[in-house]
């Protein structure tokens, strides 16, 4: 990982090269949360943009909706907590045994991913999930990547 602030133009350029992986829904966690169900290239062009990625650790996401219905509360990065926000590619195999066995809420797997860890308090949680996935997410001020 960097250190210092990121670029925003740097960012944005980021969020434009994945857009063709997710045109769906965009999102982006630094300061603030701030995500929409639209595709990067006008999600970039938000007046808030710039003020949002002035953060050390800045969490960017597109999503191509494959489970969920394509709206902002299923757009990415999901915040949980004052102490967890993450995004989520793959899928979970074992979502709706998550669900029930935790009793937990959500209407896409990710979301159920990260509310599972908020529930148990544990940034290791995620480890009861099953299926191909690679996470990036903040838990109580660190960054992690899996």
């Amino acid at each position: 990982m960097g250190t210092g602030t990121p670029s925003p133009d740097k960012l944005r350029i980021l969020l434009l090269v994945n857009e063709d992986r997710g045109t769906h829904s965009t999102g982006i966690f630094g300061t603030k949360l701030m995500k929409k169900a639209e595709k990067a290239s006008l999600f970039i062009t938000d007046d808030n943009f710039d003020s949002i990625v002035k953060s050390n650790i800045v969490l960017g996401h597109t999503r191509q909706a494959t489970g969920g219905a394509v709206t902002k509360e299923n757009a990415h990065p999901f915040l949980i907590s004052d102490k967890l926000v993450g995004t989520h590619n793959g899928w979970l195999v074992n979502e709706y045994e998550i669900k029930e066995k935790y009793d937990v809420e959500a209407s896409v797997d990710s979301h159920a991913l990260y509310k599972l860890m908020g529930k148990l308090d544990d940034p290791r949680a995620f480890t009861k999930a099953e299926g191909a996935m690679a996470l990036a997410f903040k838990f109580d001020g660190q960054g992690y990547l899996y």
